[in-house]
């Protein structure tokens, strides 16, 4: 079994550009880190409310978890897309595609935008709908 879990986890670096390092422990809970030290850690098991998410929009059910995760690491459901990418560790083009799909869904809105520090665009802040 821990065989199995290092390849799965291994995957999953893979898949995320191998920027990032990850566990599955006994439990079967998918384990990475993030920035600030705090972790985010995913069920093996998934809830009837995730595949009810996954199902209605398409997206995976790992990509909900992980979503559903980011939220609670960043301690607000009001987030921008480039929050959610360092969060989430994928790109920010990636996190406007699962955003478009949320917000079609009726689980995502654009709040307002907020001018950045730098020189360019404001980013757009999104509150998002799920538990």
């Amino acid at each position: 079994q821990a065989e199995a879990n290092a390849e799965n986890a291994a995957k999953e670096a893979r898949f995320n550009g191998g920027k990032n390092s990850y566990l599955i422990n006994q439990k079967n809970d998918l384990i990475g880190l993030f920035e600030q030290g705090q972790e985010l850690s995913i069920r093996g098991e998934t809830t009837p409310y995730v595949r009810e998410i996954a199902d209605r929009t398409g997206l995976s059910t790992l990509t909900v978890q992980k979503l559903i995760a980011a939220l609670k690491v960043t301690g607000t459901d009001e987030v921008t897309t480039q929050e959610l990418s360092q969060a989430l560790h994928i790109t920010v083009r990636s996190v406007n595609r699962i955003v478009s799909v949320l917000m079609r869904n009726g689980l995502a809105k654009m709040l307002y935008t907020k001018q950045t520090k730098t020189k360019g665009r404001p980013s757009k802040v999104y509150q998002f709908y799920l538990k």
